[in-house]
């Protein structure tokens, strides 16, 4: 083989290992891109479901909370309705002693007048 025709295969042959080279290279930038953009999207797909996950739970959370605090708000209703009827309980026990009292000074008084007047001799009028 002649040294021209030699070198123009090795020139040749040098040229077809750049250009495969190349081609390989290309095809693997195109496949990493590809593997970056799935894992990309896997990864965004996985906090997508994470920040729901935390969603839910924080709207589960804030149910709790708005029940705690409605039942929290019923009790203390209750407990008002029930102190504020035992201070009526109270008061209109006092009011019926106060009446009770007044009645007994009255018969008390009257009795009395009745002792006197008996131990004095008059007749009794009623």
């Amino acid at each position: 083989m002649p040294a021209t025709s030699q070198r123009q295969n090795q020139e040749s042959i040098a040229n077809r290992v750049v250009y495969s080279s190349q081609q390989y290279q290309k095809e693997m930038d195109v496949a990493i891109d590809r593997q970056a953009s799935q894992q990309t999207a896997g990864v965004n797909a996985g906090a997508g479901e994470a920040i729901g996950g935390y969603r839910r739970g924080a709207a589960e959370a804030r149910g709790g909370v708005d029940q705690n605090y409605h039942k929290e708000l019923d009790a203390n209703r209750a407990v008002y309705v029930s102190q504020v009827d035992a201070a009526g309980q109270i008061r209109n026990a006092g009011l019926d002693a106060a009446k009770l009292r007044q009645a007994a000074a009255v018969i008390a008084a009257v009795g009395r007048e009745i002792s006197r007047e008996v131990g004095r001799g008059m007749p009794i009028l009623l």
